[in-house]
C-alpha cells in the first residue's frame, strides 16, 4: 500500500516537515510513505493548464494518482489552511473530472507553535477534501500544539505517547484504506 505525504509548509526546518518526516518514521512496514514536496508548484493558473499542465503540476498529479492514500501534514494559516497545501490541491483537483482525488483515502495531521495546534484548520481542510470527495479518516485526531519543543535535536518527538499517538492514526489511516479498497 503507497501513501503519498505532503508538507503544507516550504520552511526548510518546519515543525510539520518534521512531523511528516517523523510519520515516514512510524508509518506500517506494509504502507511507506512517499514524501512528495510542493515547493516548486506554480500557482493556479487555468492559462497554464490551458498550455498544458506544467512538470511539477504532472509530477504531482502522477504521484497522487499512483497513490492508496494521501498524507496531509500542515501549519494553520490565519486560522485556516496553508496556501501551499491548498494550491496544491486546486491544481489536483483540475485533472480531468477530478479522477485523481475523488474516492482517495486521506488523513489530515498538523503541528504550530500556538495552544490550539492546528484545530482550527483541520475542519477546513477536511471540508475542502470532502467537497473533492475524498475519504478523509476522521478519527484519530492529530494536533500538535506547541511544537517548539516537541522535537528532539535530530527532529524526532520527543514525547513517546505523540509517537504512540502518530502511529496510532497512521496504522487506521491503513485499515481505513483497505476498507474503502474492498
Amino acid at each position: 500500500m503507497r501513501t503519498v505525504g505532503i508538507c503544507g509548509s516550504l520552511r526548510r526546518d518546519s515543525y510539520n516537515r518534521k512531523l511528516l518526516l517523523e510519520a515516514v518514521r512510524l508509518a506500517p512496514e506494509d504502507m511507506p510513505v512517499e514524501i512528495h514536496e510542493l515547493g516548486n508548484l506554480p500557482m493556479v493558473n487555468e492559462d497554464l493548464k490551458e498550455e498544458g499542465f506544467p512538470a511539477e503540476v504532472k509530477s504531482l498529479m502522477e504521484a497522487v494518482e499512483s497513490a492508496d492514500a494521501l498524507l496531509m501534514v500542515t501549519p494553520e494559516y490565519n486560522t485556516s489552511v496553508s496556501p501551499v497545501l491548498k494550491n496544491a490541491l486546486d491544481w489536483l483537483s483540475l485533472a480531468e473530472n477530478n479522477r485523481i482525488l475523488s474516492g482517495l483515502p486521506g488523513a489530515v495531521l498538523g503541528a504550530s507553535t500556538g495552544y490550539l495546534g492546528t484545530a482550527r484548520m483541520q475542519p477546513d481542510l477536511k471540508k475542502i477534501c470532502a467537497n473533492l470527495n475524498m475519504h478523509i479518516l476522521n478519527r484519530p485526531v492529530f494536533i500538535l500544539p506547541r511544537a517548539q519543543g516537541a522535537f528532539t535535536p535530530e527532529g524526532r518527538l520527543e514525547n513517546p505517547d505523540l509517537e504512540k499517538k502518530l502511529a496510532r492514526l497512521l496504522m487506521e489511516l491503513r485499515i481505513w484504506t483497505e476498507q474503502l479498497k474492498k
